[in-house]
């Protein structure tokens, strides 16, 4: 991951990969190398992103602009999913209500 970059939040998959949210794209690593490596999906979307959750096989990442995309293979491939109106805060408030609630 190059230096200059601001990493915003981070989150570990399965005890073996670490993800971490930044504003160039998703970055990703195996625990056992810390070799990082950009997600190509996640830099063609023009944000800079804020969070990450690993929930239940699924992993979701926000943009500042209320972006959200979302893994269900690990970070291999991404989809964007859209709600209107929404920030990347409304999703990080999701967040902390379902880590709450569990």
């Amino acid at each position: 991951m190059p230096e200059n970059l601001n990493v915003r939040g981070m989150e570990v998959v399965d005890n073996k990969l670490l993800f971490a949210a930044t504003e160039d794209g998703i970055y990703y690593t195996s625990l056992k190398s810390m070799h990082w490596k950009l997600c190509q999906q996640t830099k063609k979307i023009e944000t800079k992103y804020v969070d990450l959750m690993y929930h239940n096989g699924i992993l979701y990442a926000t943009g500042i602009n209320g972006e959200l995309m979302v893994s269900k293979d690990q970070g291999k491939h991404w989809n964007r999913v859209i709600i209107n109106g929404a920030t990347g805060m409304y999703y990080i408030v999701l967040k902390l209500w379902d880590r709450i609630c569990i």
